[in-house]
């Protein structure tokens, strides 16, 4: 009887051991998410009106640049992109007496865009990388080259040029 008690006795200790272990340290998981908005945000430079265009008697061509301003992007997603395009297809236009005349131009937008670039067609740029805080700055210039031979046609010329930045 001695053997049967303590036998019994082992069997509740084990047992209570088992269910002692599952309360002394539970354990479970906690799941944080947190969402992150899309921040994107464009700033171009203001209009700008350029001095008049200069043209000399005498033959040859002048070059023009005409420094537009900085075109800033800020944005905490990769894979952003910059467009230009142009409303006149590139080139700054006039209307004489029912006739269109045009000065073609070239663009540079700092190192996104560093070699002149007519907008006859739309230019988009390479994917870029989230930016710092303070966003990523490009200066948006513009040039041309007067004729050597032949005066530009008097009048007041213009152009629109669309900054656009695409979202991933």
């Amino acid at each position: 009887m001695k053997k049967l008690v303590i036998v019994g006795l082992l069997a509740v200790v084990t047992v209570f051991g088992a269910f002692a272990n599952d309360f002394v340290s539970p354990a479970a998981g906690v799941d944080l998410t947190a969402k992150v908005d899309k921040f994107l945000d464009l700033t171009v430079p203001a209009d700008y009106t350029a001095t008049d265009i200069a043209q000399s008697a005498e033959t040859g061509a002048t070059a023009y640049s005409w420094s537009i301003g900085n075109v800033v992007v800020k944005s905490n997603m990769n894979n952003w992109q910059i467009s230009l395009s142009s409303a006149n297809d590139g080139v700054l236009k006039t209307t004489v007496d029912s006739v269109d005349y045009t000065i073609g131009y070239t663009v540079t937008l700092g190192t996104l865009l560093s070699t002149p670039t007519s907008l006859a067609t739309d230019w988009t740029s390479a994917a870029q990388s989230k930016t710092a805080k303070g966003g990523v700055t490009n200066a948006l210039a513009v040039a041309f080259t007067s004729s050597a031979t032949e005066f530009y046609q008097a009048g007041t010329y213009s152009d629109t040029i669309t900054v656009t930045v695409i979202e991933p």
